[in-house]
């Protein structure tokens, strides 16, 4: 039996993934934050881009809400980031004449997922 290469398993699964659509970018050439796992200025920019009614303030509590977490242990906040991400998050804000909207935004786009981004990254 041959044996499994790390590397070797690696290269199929970013293969595959290629295949289904996916960008593959290597760890460094990604513009972020290195703690955290949310690419923010793609989500920012899918936000502003899919919710064009919505204020810039809003957009960006809907950024806050879904990259940032409620919890102390790692189980509950991924929980909470699972959530969010599959149920999205309700914002309110006062528009110009001072009158209450609410809209419920979505991290992705569950109708038509062609036009999400797909990435996969080989981190080093």
């Amino acid at each position: 039996m041959t044996q499994m290469i790390e590397i070797t398993v690696q290269k199929a699964a970013i293969e595959c993934l290629q295949e289904l659509g996916y960008t593959y970018k290597e760890d460094n050439s990604l513009q972020r934050d290195l703690k955290k796992v949310v690419l923010e200025e793609d989500l920012l920019e899918f936000l502003v881009s899919s919710y064009p009614g919505v204020p810039c303030t809003a957009i960006n509590e809907a950024l806050s809400a879904f990259t940032q977490h409620e919890g102390m242990d790692l189980d509950h906040r991924n929980r909470d980031f699972h959530l969010k991400l599959t149920q999205g998050v309700s914002i309110t804000w006062k528009d110009a004449s001072g009158k209450e909207q609410a809209r419920h935004l979505y991290p992705i786009n569950y109708k038509e997922p062609e036009k999400n981004t797909f990435v996969c990254v080989q981190m080093k």
